[in-house]
């Protein structure tokens, strides 16, 4: 088909052009990584091979450039991560409860996520800042992109012609209608996925764009930023997933109230509120779809979700999975072993919570290392402004609230692809503009 032949020659297009400028290499792994869903895979003499292969090309390429000019690739930036996943894989050697090679193969799957895009978005911008514009833009591009088609997907009652081409192409079930339009359940435009596989994907990406592109106007104060912002946050109201709602609110809230804007937040409060109010009173299943969002028993509203009663119980459960692994638990993605085996958990159902996921599958120690894991985050800092540290705070904080509230389904991967990003435009503003402390 004509879309597998052009994603196909794009795919090989990126070391070709990485062998150029980086930056177009890189522009294009974003491109597979925002506006292509996973299910797309290229097939090399009847092989299927994984987008990511050609990362690890264009990472062969950059090592080759870093050495012609006398510097190494670094690391340092991921330290936290790689520690995370290390210590993880500790604990794998003394988990019987998954199969041992399950277990190798999710944490080598993990490994090559985190690493490579990441790697190569950090030392791009190491190493020459003036590239790393280029791939700002290409990121603000995408991400319109991406939003355009959400908001065109609102005119499709469930469907979408793209994500079913490819699930045509690529999978054997194909594409859930019934799932995406989600009838009964009181969701204004059903469950909205854009260009990824899963609308809590999809919401999670538009969480960390939403962060990003606030980092982007504070630091520029450029009109072009609070279009894409309000076209974000439009998109993240309309997904049908209320937790980018509420993260996304939180978010912006505690990066206000930590700048001190009490002046700022108090007139956004009431255009917030008068808009609110407005669109409240005049759409009767837009009011019943917020007003979800703080309906924590689950019955108040027609909005289907979960409810805290509910949430309690599966924590609950959790103790009751582990038996006697309290301490160490049930190993790497046991989570994921467990679905692929026997499908949603009677009491946990798809494991909702970053919690649960960690809780079941390392126990009491796994808890103390993502404790560990998000404290060395919050107190690393490479190359960056002091002030600069409340933005990778709110980043931090949309990935940890969203996966509390939902689940850890390769959440982590984002974080690092975007975290990275984020960082190298703090690098990046201040090189520009001499302001750099080590």
């Amino acid at each position: 088909m004509l879309i597998f032949k052009l994603l196909s020659y794009l795919a090989c297009l990126i070391p070709f052009f990485s062998c150029f400028k980086l930056k177009y290499g890189i522009a294009l792994c974003l491109f597979f990584e925002i506006l292509v869903p996973p299910v797309f895979n290229l097939k090399l003499i009847g092989i299927p091979f994984n987008i990511r292969i050609f990362y690890a090309l264009v990472y062969c390429i950059m090592l080759y450039k870093l050495r012609q000019k006398g510097m190494k690739m670094d690391s340092s930036i991921l330290q936290p991560f790689f520690l995370l996943i290390f210590s993880l894989s500790v604990l794998a050697i003394f988990q019987w409860s998954t199969p041992i090679v399950f277990q190798l193969h999710s944490i080598f799957r993990v490994i090559v996520v985190v690493y490579f895009l990441p790697m190569l978005i950090w030392n791009v911008a190491r190493f020459d800042s003036r590239n790393f514009n280029f791939i700002k833009l290409s990121f603000c591009l995408l991400v319109a992109i991406s939003c355009l088609y959400g908001l065109f997907l609102t005119l499709m009652e469930g469907l979408n012609p793209y994500l079913m081409i490819l699930y045509d192409v690529y999978t054997e079930d194909g594409f859930d209608i019934s799932y995406s339009a989600a009838l009964g359940e009181g969701r204004l435009f059903g469950r909205i996925q854009s260009t990824f596989v899963h609308p809590m994907t999809w919401s999670l990406f538009l969480c960390f764009s939403f962060v990003i592109l606030y980092v982007f106007f504070q630091k520029e104060r450029k009109k072009i930023y609070i279009c894409l912002l309000l076209l974000v946050f439009f998109n993240i109201v309309i997904s049908g997933v209320r937790t980018g709602i509420v993260v996304t609110v939180t978010c912006l809230l505690i990066n206000l109230v930590q700048k001190k804007e009490f002046k700022f937040l108090f007139y956004l409060s009431i255009i917030v509120f008068l808009g609110l109010f407005f669109f409240v009173i005049s759409n009767n299943e837009l009011a019943n779809y917020l007003l979800s969002i703080i309906d924590f028993s689950g019955k108040s509203s027609q909005v289907s979700g979960s409810s805290l009663n509910m949430r309690i119980n599966q924590l609950l459960g959790c103790f009751d999975i582990l038996g006697n692994n309290l301490l160490i638990g049930n190993g790497f993605s046991w989570n994921t072993y467990y679905m692929n085996i026997n499908g949603d958990h009677p009491v946990l159902l798809a494991f909702e919570s970053l919690l649960f996921v960690v809780l079941c599958n390392s126990g009491f120690v796994g808890i103390l290392l993502w404790i560990y894991f998000f404290f060395n985050i919050l107190r690393k800092r490479i190359y960056m402004l002091k002030q600069d540290k409340i933005y990778l705070q709110m980043l931090l904080f949309a990935y940890l609230g969203f996966a509390l509230l939902t689940g850890e389904y390769d959440y982590l991967q984002q974080l690092a692809i975007y975290y990275s990003f984020l960082y190298s435009y703090l690098k990046y503003d201040c090189s520009i503009n001499k302001l750099c402390v080590n």
